[in-house]
């Protein structure tokens, strides 16, 4: 009896345990996938100077506030010229991720977009702040930061404050 209690405690430990993996191994192939394309995007939007594509990326409480609009085209002016080249970094410099009973219930990562060149030779990184879930503040999920660099220096940050 004490043979198949046991036995029944791993099988489920091994289940449970596989639950939570699998889900935090769609996350990270979601997360991946999605890096590339918010790096795109971020890039298509300076490009164009495309505030409103630029604003869909941002979590929707900060796309509810009127100033948003004002710091893209600020952010925007920050840079000299067109972009011509980037590399996205996927490690993950800076990430949380909390699990409640197997279930993921926030994640939060930063995004580095580096060594990125302008037709005008200048040369820049964006560091973008990510909620990727945040089961307490759904509104939240997305960007609620992106911030810009010349060498050491920050030129711009496009911030909304979220009390994690």
């Amino acid at each position: 009896m004490k043979k198949t209690i046991s036995l029944l405690l791993i099988i489920l430990m091994i289940f449970l345990t596989s639950c939570r993996m699998s889900e935090s191994r769609k996350l990270e192939q979601r997360k991946k996938k999605e890096r590339k394309e918010i790096a795109e995007t971020i890039i298509e939007s300076i490009n164009n100077k495309d505030t409103d594509q630029m604003k869909k990326l941002f979590c929707d409480l900060y796309q509810d506030n009127t100033e948003l609009e004002w710091d893209i085209n600020d952010f925007f002016d920050c840079i000299d010229g067109n972009i011509v080249s980037y590399e996205l970094n996927d490690s993950e410099e800076m990430e949380k991720t909390l699990v409640e009973d197997g279930e993921i219930v926030f994640d939060y990562e930063s995004i580095s977009i580096e060594k990125i060149m302008t037709n005008k030779k200048q040369k820049y990184d964006i560091y973008v702040a990510m909620y990727w879930i945040d089961k307490e503040h759904e509104e939240v999920e997305g960007i609620t930061q992106i911030s810009l660099y010349y060498g050491d220096e920050k030129l711009y940050c496009i911030a909304y404050e979220h009390e994690a």
